[in-house]
């Protein structure tokens, strides 16, 4: 078991990361009753306004509050470092987030410029606020284990998606969707899934499986060529989906063929742990694995396939996994 890096006596205020957990599962339970009343019609396009609104319910809402939340705590633990002014932090972020995402939703649903234009100074003050003390105290960091580049990582591909996402917001508070838009949101979408979400679920698996469920390590190749080759995948993707959409698939095909290649692994450690011991966690690795596997080859194959299978696709990643 490797402890190579890890601050154990460190932890930041509890009040901190907790508010962040608390309020997550109110906002999924929000996304689940909008899912259950409003007219399933409405939700046929991902480019929906109806779409957009109860999905950041969930990516907003659910997961961001999650992760950054665990960001909070992770850091000192995995990093040696804190956030500073932790507290303060903490209450400015989650309180501007929860404010951007009540005025989100509904300046979506009835497409209210002057909520929009609230929803994106709230959730601007609050993603930068976090994002940056984070990236202070990175900077701050001595060690730098696989687990933390991917952690820095998938903080710098934070920063991107939060612009991106301000910038789409704010054409909803114009009314100017200019030409780019479709295609920001696409880029915005999978830049938030694999290089921000994605890429921490995988570096916190580096550290967290051989420690609490005692499987072997994670070979070289993935502690150090997996998420490189990733972040070339998205790049290319970026500007395939820019300039040349016809060379899409080289994109999708890399970013697909490693987190494939990951889910397999997280699969075959599970197998192979020493910890005999199977509870409900195991469970869930496993099969956020296998769901990531089946996601992956239909994102990948849905280009040829009209786009019917996309929101089967979110389902199985963003669900799922």
């Amino acid at each position: 078991m490797n402890f190579t890096g890890l601050s154990l006596d460190q932890a930041p205020p509890l009040q901190a990361p907790v508010r962040f957990f608390i309020t997550a599962p109110m906002f999924g339970m929000l996304a689940a009753l909008m899912i259950l009343f409003v007219d399933p019609a409405l939700f046929e396009s991902r480019y929906s306004l109806e779409s957009i609104a109860v999905t950041h319910l969930f990516t907003i809402g659910l997961f961001a509050m999650v992760m950054l939340g665990a960001l909070q705590q992770m850091l000192p633990v995995l990093a040696g470092v804190s956030l500073p002014k932790a507290g303060s932090v903490a209450v400015v972020s989650h309180a501007a987030l929860t404010i951007g995402v009540l005025f989100m939703v509904p300046s979506l649903l009835w497409s209210e410029p002057l909520l929009a234009a609230v929803a994106s100074a709230a959730l601007g003050i609050g993603f930068f606020t976090i994002l940056a003390a984070i990236a202070v105290a990175m900077t701050k960091i001595s060690f730098f284990t696989p687990t933390v580049k991917a952690m820095i990582t998938a903080v710098v591909f934070g920063f991107f998606i939060v612009v991106m996402g301000l910038y789409l917001l704010g054409g909803y508070a114009s009314g100017s969707i200019g030409e780019m838009h479709g295609k920001f949101l696409d880029i915005h979408g999978v830049w938030a899934i694999f290089g921000f979400a994605g890429i921490l679920i995988i570096g916190v698996a580096f550290q967290v499986l051989p420690m609490f469920y005692v499987t072997p390590p994670f070979r070289r190749f993935y502690n150090n060529v997996v998420i490189p080759l990733i972040i070339s995948g998205l790049i290319a993707w970026m500007f395939s989906q820019m300039m040349l959409e016809e060379y899409e698939i080289t994109g999708k095909f890399i970013i697909t063929l490693f987190f494939t290649a990951f889910a397999a692994a997280v699969i075959k450690k599970m197998v192979e742990r020493r910890r005999p011991v199977s509870d409900i966690t195991v469970w869930y690795w496993r099969s956020g694995a296998t769901f990531l596997g089946l996601g992956m080859f239909l994102w990948l194959f849905d280009m040829w396939l009209q786009g019917d299978h996309i929101m089967i696709v979110s389902v199985l990643i963003g669900g799922g996994f």
